[in-house]
């Protein structure tokens, strides 16, 4: 097994748990909202936070390796930012907050976009992108149409997002797991024709 692989199989490994952990936070807080919510939603922010940072240093450490470790930087941001925003996103004034979360989601869609273009995969693993691009464009739209307006309405729209994020989570980790990283790193394709699933 080459250090690539591994590197490739620790990644996908922690997308998995991270994912499963934040789905059922996710759900928990929803189900059970008054009790869970914002002490579910923190564990959610702290946990992106740290498997973030961890996608960050994986890509940093395979960029001699792959021309794919841009892909996984990019993830690995966002999932930061993610927690970010959801521990502390309630500090920022409604309007910046807004942004700052439409701009999230519309980084979000384009990497998935872009990878769904790019990716040497299969039509369900295609579609399974571009389903998510569509529903970050959605779910963008409906932040600024429904406008919440308090706290919890905010955490409990962030819950139900999350669940979401984290499904894709897992998804990403399943597809990285078969794909690997190293299966593609001598192909003579460019870059810009071939891409890997985060």
């Amino acid at each position: 097994m080459t250090s690539l692989h591994r590197e490739t199989r620790r990644l996908a490994g922690g997308l998995v748990v991270s994912g499963a952990v934040t789905l059922l936070l996710a759900f928990t807080a929803m189900a059970f909202p008054e009790a869970t919510l914002i002490p579910g939603m923190l564990i959610v922010g702290l946990l992106s936070v740290l498997f973030g940072l961890n996608q960050v240093l994986t890509s940093v450490a395979i960029r001699m390796r792959t021309p794919y470790w841009r892909l996984v930087l990019t993830h690995g941001l966002l999932t930061v930012s993610f927690g970010l925003l959801t521990v502390g996103g309630t500090a920022l004034s409604f309007g910046l907050l807004l942004g700052v979360v439409v701009g999230w989601l519309a980084s979000h869609g384009l990497l998935a976009a872009r990878i769904a273009m790019t990716a040497p995969s299969s039509n369900s693993i295609r579609s399974g992108l571009v389903a998510s691009t569509v529903l970050d464009v959605a779910v963008a739209i409906l932040a600024i149409v429904l406008r919440p307006l308090t706290i919890f309405q905010f955490l409990f729209f962030g819950a139900a997002y999350a669940a979401v994020f984290g499904t894709i989570q897992i998804l990403g980790g399943v597809f990285l797991r078969r794909a690997r990283l190293d299966r593609f790193h001598h192909s003579p394709v460019s870059e810009s024709s071939n891409a890997v699933a985060v």
